[in-house]
């Protein structure tokens, strides 16, 4: 067995004067906290933006990024800076309902997927991965058409982040045009064996497809970009 590779980044009385710093590893700079006679490290750019965090503040057991953040500075009393960190940091299976308003997703998701604009700039700008091996799929209830159209925007969203899906990675319920009554359409979803069926196959593809990634069965290649558009070829024009 190789012996570790340590590199010395101070002394131990030095780096517990400071809750939280930046130090450097070689080339690759570290967030390192100390707390309760404990340290702990973390990369030292943020997963928003890619904020300095050893430049930031230690909030009990969070390290807060110094740079202005849209995930939590939008509306910090919505929650919604919880669904990102459970996405980034803790989701294997990323569930998503929706019903249809409109012919278009609820006001809700696009206000959630505001937010997530920042994956898609680590993506497109600094080539990090933040949602690498996560599955995602759709349940879409409520609304009378455009059911396709409604998933065709779910997928293409969640796939430029980086998600996979699994077979028939969706599903969908409409009672047709005639159905003007929310109260008896809510009723129906609830009661409907069939609606219920569908969601639990739907996990369990899900959850399956999940354990591929995370097991490593699925082999890991280096990705050219991915997510990126309007962006200037390395060709030469043509005289």
């Amino acid at each position: 067995m190789a012996e570790p590779d340590w590199v010395d980044v101070g002394s131990v009385d030095e780096l517990r004067t400071s809750s939280l710093q930046q130090v450097t590893a070689r080339k690759t700079k570290i967030a390192l906290s100390y707390r309760d006679d404990e340290f702990c490290a973390v990369s030292n750019a943020c997963n928003h933006v890619g904020g300095p965090l050893g430049e930031g503040t230690l909030d009990g057991e969070f390290v807060v990024c110094p740079w202005p953040c849209s995930i939590t500075q939008m509306d910090p009393s919505d929650q919604l800076d919880r669904v990102y960190e459970a996405f980034v940091h803790w989701a294997d299976v990323i569930l998503v309902a929706t019903p249809i308003r409109w012919g278009a997703a609820s006001s809700l998701y696009y206000k959630m997927v505001e937010r997530m604009n920042c994956i898609q700039n680590q993506e497109t700008i600094a080539n990090r991965h933040l949602l690498k091996n996560k599955v995602a799929a759709f349940l879409i209830t409520g609304g009378q058409d455009n059911v396709q159209g409604v998933a065709g925007q779910l997928l293409g969203f969640f796939a430029e982040v980086g998600c996979q899906f699994p077979q028939f990675p969706f599903i969908a319920h409409s009672r047709g045009w005639s159905a003007e009554d929310m109260e008896n359409n809510v009723r129906y979803v609830q009661r409907s064996k069939a609606l219920r069926e569908g969601a639990e196959a739907l996990v369990v593809r899900a959850v399956d497809m999940a354990r591929l990634l995370v097991a490593g069965h699925v082999p890991e290649r280096r990705l050219p970009r991915g997510g990126r558009k309007a962006h200037e070829l390395d060709v030469k024009a043509q005289t």
